[in-house]
């Protein structure tokens, strides 16, 4: 349920401040290109729940289930949350554990923000590499989603494009991280 007194629309996340100027332009490429692959997330969401009810309507009045139903689904999980996931970070819907954070200096903890936001810019820069090899790999091999023949190789290449927002935004926190050590 919405509260009336809440802001519509999307809010970002408290450690980062919108700036002005190519920084301020930098972190609206990244809101905008989050917040259009988040309708691609959405459609994920759409073809999941369309093909389940395609296969509980076909299974149950004609005794006939929707052909590859396990692997279509998974697949359409896959783009649900990859590519939503740029936005829910940026928004701040991710988790974090800050028991001890709030209780450090305002410089230790943009020291340690610096740190943290440079490393999970690392892991998903890793994980966007790995899927293109997965991708290449899928294509050369050409494998398929059972019974329906579907190519696989295009889902790594979408997810690896669904997470570059979330590197970016990782990048933009890291320079926002370090602005803040420097300034102290």
């Amino acid at each position: 349920m919405v509260n009336a007194n809440e802001p519509q629309g999307f809010e970002p996340a408290p450690e980062s401040p919108s700036g002005t100027g190519i920084w301020g332009r930098f972190e609206g490429i990244i809101r905008d290109l989050s917040r259009a692959l988040s309708v691609i997330g959405i459609f994920g969401i759409a073809m999941l729940v369309l093909i389940t009810a395609v296969d509980v309507l076909g299974s149950k009045l004609f005794n006939h289930p929707f052909p590859g139903f396990t692997g279509v689904t998974e697949l359409a999980q896959l783009i649900a949350m990859s590519f939503g996931m740029g936005i829910a970070f940026l928004g701040g819907h991710h988790i974090k554990v800050e028991i001890v954070m709030h209780r450090l200096p305002a410089k230790t903890q943009a020291v340690i923000g610096s740190f943290v936001n440079l490393l999970g810019f690392a892991l998903f820069v890793l994980m966007v590499w790995q899927l293109i090899i997965l991708g290449r790999s899928f294509q050369v091999s050409r494998e398929v989603v059972d019974q329906i023949y579907l190519p696989l190789y295009p889902f790594p290449y979408a997810i690896a494009l669904a997470l570059l927002p979330v590197c970016l935004a990782l990048l933009f926190n890291f320079g926002n991280s370090i602005r803040r050590v420097v300034r102290r």
